[in-house]
C-alpha cells in the first residue's frame, strides 16, 4: 500500500504557492511521507520529486541540497566527486545528479541544480558562515527554505545570523584538511562557526525561532502522504532572528547568558 503519489507531490508544491524563479533549498527527511507509488529505490524517490518541481516551477528556479559531510571536521579526506553527504538519501541522490553543481566546502557542501547554480556554488568563502558564504548569497536572492517532514527552525542558515550578531557561545575554528578534486590533492583550510560541546547550555534550541515564525504567521504548511512540507522565506528568518537576538542574545540556546 502506498501513501503518496507523483501527482500528490505536485499538488503538495502547488498549494505553496512556488514561483518559477524561486531559489529552494531542501532539509529532507523524505522517508516520514511513507510510501511513494510506483517507487523501486531511493533515485526513483528522488527523481519523482524532481519531476514534481520542475512541473510546478519550471527550468528557471534553482533547488539546493545540503551535502554537508564534515570532513575536515571529522579529520578525513574531502574528495569532490565521491565524499558522501551525511544529510540523508534525498540530498545524497542530489548529490549523484548529473545536473547538480557542488560547491568547495569540506564541511558544508551544498548542491544546486538550476538557474543560478554556478551564483550558489563557485568561489565560496572558507568561512562556511561568512559575509561571502552561500548563506550570505541565498539570502541576497531572496531564497526560500522547504523543509520534508522537519520544523521551521530546521536551518543551519540560524548560525550564519549569529556569526553577524558574533554571539558569544561560538566562535570561529579553523579545520585544514586534504581537498581533492579532478584528482589533484592540496591543503586547505575552512572555518566552522562552533560552539563548546560540552557545554549543555549553549546547545542549539530553536523553539522560541519556530513559536515567533508560527505566531506571525511567516510559515506555510502542506500535508503530503504522512508528512508535511514547511515553507519558509530567507529574509523572514533572518529578520525574527535578528529582531530577537538583539533583544535577547540567547534566543537560539538552551541555556542563558
Amino acid at each position: 500500500m502506498y501513501h503518496y503519489t507523483e501527482k500528490d507531490i505536485i499538488d503538495c508544491l502547488k498549494s505553496l504557492n512556488l514561483k518559477p524563479d524561486d531559489n529552494i533549498f531542501i532539509h529532507s527527511n523524505v522517508a516520514l511521507f511513507g510510501l511513494l507509488k510506483d517507487a523501486k529505490n531511493a533515485q526513483s524517490i528522488y527523481q519523482s520529486f524532481k519531476n514534481a518541481f520542475r512541473s510546478v516551477i519550471g527550468e528557471d528556479a534553482t533547488l539546493l541540497n545540503p551535502t554537508f559531510s564534515f570532513s575536515f571536521c571529522k579529520n578525513e579526506i574531502f574528495v569532490y566527486e565521491e565524499t558522501i553527504s551525511t544529510c540523508g538519501f534525498f540530498s545524497e541522490q542530489a548529490r549523484k545528479d548529473n545536473d547538480a553543481c557542488r560547491s568547495e566546502d569540506a564541511n558544508f557542501s551544498i548542491v544546486s541544480i538550476g538557474k543560478n547554480s554556478d551564483f550558489f556554488t563557485n568561489n565560496i568563502d572558507k568561512y562556511s558562515f561568512g559575509k561571502s558564504s552561500f548563506w550570505k548569497r541565498f539570502l541576497d536572492k531572496k531564497g526560500k527554505f522547504l523543509n520534508f517532514n522537519l520544523n521551521s527552525g530546521f536551518s543551519t542558515f540560524v548560525h550564519y545570523v549569529e556569526r553577524i550578531f558574533q554571539v558569544p557561545y561560538r566562535y570561529d575554528k579553523p579545520f585544514p584538511g586534504t581537498f581533492i578534486r579532478n584528482g589533484r590533492s592540496e591543503k586547505r583550510v575552512f572555518y566552522h562557526y562552533v560552539t563548546d560541546p560540552y557545554n549543555k547550555n549553549h546547545r542549539p534550541d530553536v523553539r522560541q525561532l519556530e513559536n515567533c515564525l508560527d505566531n506571525l504567521n511567516l510559515v506555510k504548511r502542506s500535508n503530503l502522504g504522512r508528512g508535511q512540507m514547511v515553507l519558509t522565506k530567507s529574509e523572514d528568518m533572518f529578520n525574527v532572528i535578528s529582531e530577537q537576538l538583539a533583544k535577547d542574545i540567547s534566543f537560539l540556546i538552551k541555556g542563558t547568558l
